[in-house]
């Protein structure tokens, strides 16, 4: 995934941990068993390396997608397996870090100054600090087995999500399930 900003260009890849586990001038923000990482590389527009960052975490880690990381003015905030984690731009240093998800994150928004995260079995609601503001899980995963249009949306602050068994949850601002029924 390659992102460009005004004055970084933002490189984001999934590769095995065993590249990567020797170099130097690398910053490892590793924990626990290690196989598939997050590789993250911030170069000046004329191309320099100014950082590297490798990352991994409990759960499933997904190849990089724009649907899993957000860009703010002085940060990433990315998914990494079950975590958020937010870096630093340009310098790639940890800010912060959380698990919203025991197993993996699908996708993460902003949502009334924080961020909403769809994870496989939790819907999450984190601060702009990450701190976990609530959690919503249900009967089952949220995934699906059949095409469902619009598995997980936000319209109007209602947070709109279908589980595997094919329930529809609307979860409003504060986590709330106000509407829930069979697809």
């Amino acid at each position: 995934m390659h992102l460009e900003r005004s004055t970084y260009i933002i490189d984001i890849s999934l590769e095995q941990f065993s590249e990567y586990g020797e170099h130097y001038n690398v910053k490892q923000y590793t924990n626990g068993d290690i196989y598939n990482v997050l590789v993250i590389t911030c170069n000046a527009s004329e191309g320099n390396m100014i950082s590297k960052a490798v990352i991994n975490a409990a759960g499933a880690i997904l190849e990089p997608h724009k649907d899993r990381m957000i860009t703010e003015d002085k940060s990433i905030v990315i998914c990494v397996g079950g975590d958020i984690c937010c870096l630093s731009i340009p310098n790639l240093d940890l800010e912060w870090r959380v698990l919203a998800d025991e197993a993996c994150c699908f996708s993460i928004q902003r949502f009334s100054n924080g961020y909403i995260v769809h994870g496989e079995l939790a819907i999450t609601h984190i601060s702009l600090k990450g701190e976990i503001i609530w959690q919503f899980s249900a009967r089952d995963i949220f995934v699906t087995y059949q095409p469902v249009e619009n598995g997980f949306v936000i319209e109007n602050d209602i947070i709109k999500v279908t589980d595997w068994q094919g329930f529809e949850y609307h979860l409003d601002k504060n986590g709330n399930c106000i509407k829930e029924f069979k697809c």
